[in-house]
């Protein structure tokens, strides 16, 4: 009897799943899968920032491995990749360790820090689950302990927030974090606070936020923001962050709460073999998604970038990219498997922009649609919908809807987790 070839898949991000689902559809049980995770369980990042400000449960933003592949033949191992030997053609876990036929590595990013003094130490993200669960509770207690203050500078720091980062996430979050905080303060600190003593101030290195958008959806962005009172300082690098505020070229902006979401860096476990990562420390890999040098390989989402020409921006870091680079990776391992034909053949990844929305807060968004730039209360739910519809189960959808229906109508959740 025949071996089946293994398949062994890194990252149960958006990559690594649906580059699952897609060769589980493909190959049946032709072939084993192997999905290796730190994590037990599928999180869906682009609504991190509801869970940080009380508009979503954490456990509403995840889906388990074992339930989305119910029923299939994928084996699960939960644990730290240590080492990726491409010679010996082996995976080191800290639970497992498997040999491949195809190996597929989307083992996605983390925060990127830039190297800048007192980022780690003083700030904190919003990358994973537990730092969604962290920052809610750092602003919930912080409000509450203003409360008690009688020292003013010290009610004023408490009060202070900086979000560092301008992009889609961190205007997201600056809307949804203006109403949670403004909300909390006046639904149950109204007679020990004024929200005039609130100040939320959202720092952008580049001349303008979310510069990915076009310019009407950026100064949509702008005016929504600024009329739910966050300050916007454009143009404006930080240089240093300690845990009083952050330090710019101008001078210096006090804060209690510091929170970096100014971009994200490669997460690549050690690898043994000849590849190439290029200057932002992602993986490279050809037209197929594969690294070069060991094309059994492949490597797609946030840790991995394709070729460009001079003066071409690579592909976004977005979930709708990591997805089709997933369904181009799948179709490839299967092309290989079926015969040694010539890889000409294989198909080539090509992104296709199927436009970009923006939550700017309750009852609003704006987003690029086929050349057009519409906003508001359609395109909120709009961008509810498209993302409700990316998870998997029926009933992680439908608990999803009802919270947000609740929170139409009562104020946002205040739990300490």
């Amino acid at each position: 009897m025949n071996k089946k070839p293994h398949i062994v898949i890194i990252g149960a991000g958006f990559g690594g799943v649906y580059t699952a689902k897609y060769l589980l559809h493909k190959l049946g049980d032709t072939a084993d899968v192997t999905l290796v995770s730190r994590d037990n369980y599928f999180l869906f990042t682009p609504l991190l920032h509801e869970v940080a400000t009380g508009s979503l449960s954490h456990w509403s933003v995840v889906e388990p491995v074992a339930e989305i592949f119910r029923g299939t033949h994928l084996h699960f191992c939960q644990g730290e990749v240590h080492n990726i030997d491409l010679v010996g053609k082996s995976v080191q876990g800290e639970n497992c360790s498997f040999q491949y036929d195809y190996l597929v590595i989307a083992s996605g990013a983390e925060t990127n820090t830039y190297g800048i003094p007192g980022v780690a130490e003083h700030s904190l993200k919003l990358k994973t689950l537990s730092d969604a669960v962290t920052l809610r509770k750092r602003v919930i207690e912080s409000i509450k302990k203003a409360s008690h203050e009688d020292d003013q500078a010290e009610r004023k720091r408490l009060l202070s927030f900086v979000i560092v980062g301008a992009g889609p996430t961190g205007v997201e979050l600056a809307a949804e974090l203006a109403e949670f905080i403004f909300q909390v303060a006046k639904s149950y600190y109204a007679s020990a606070l004024s929200a005039h003593e609130i100040s939320i101030t959202l720092i952008a290195s580049s001349p303008d936020i979310v510069p990915q958008f076009s310019p009407k959806v950026r100064e949509r962005a702008l005016t929504i923001l600024t009329r739910k009172g966050i300050e916007i300082l454009l143009g404006t690098a930080v240089t240093k962050v300690s845990a009083d505020g952050v330090e710019v070229k101008s001078g210096f902006i006090p804060a209690g709460t510091i929170i970096w979401v100014a971009g994200v860096e490669a997460s690549l476990p050690p690898i043994a073999g000849e590849v190439h990562i290029h200057k932002s420390g992602r993986l490279m890999v050809n037209e197929y998604l594969q690294v070069e040098e060991h094309t059994e390989v492949f490597a797609l989402g946030d840790g991995a970038i394709l070729p460009m020409k001079e003066g071409e921006q690579p592909v976004p870091q977005l979930a709708q990219v990591a997805i089709q680079e997933a369904k181009v990776v799948a179709k490839n391992i299967s092309f290989l498997m079926s015969a040694s034909r010539p890889r000409a053949q294989l198909t080539r990844f090509v992104y296709h922009q199927k436009g970009m929305l923006i939550s700017l807060g309750s009852w609003q968004a704006a987003g690029d649609i086929f050349g057009i730039h519409p906003s508001g209360h359609l395109m909120w739910f709009l961008w509810r919908t498209i993302y409700l519809f990316k998870f998997n189960s029926w009933r992680k959808r439908l608990s999803i809807v009802v919270e947000w229906t609740i929170n139409l109508f009562t104020p946002r959740d205040i739990s300490e987790i």
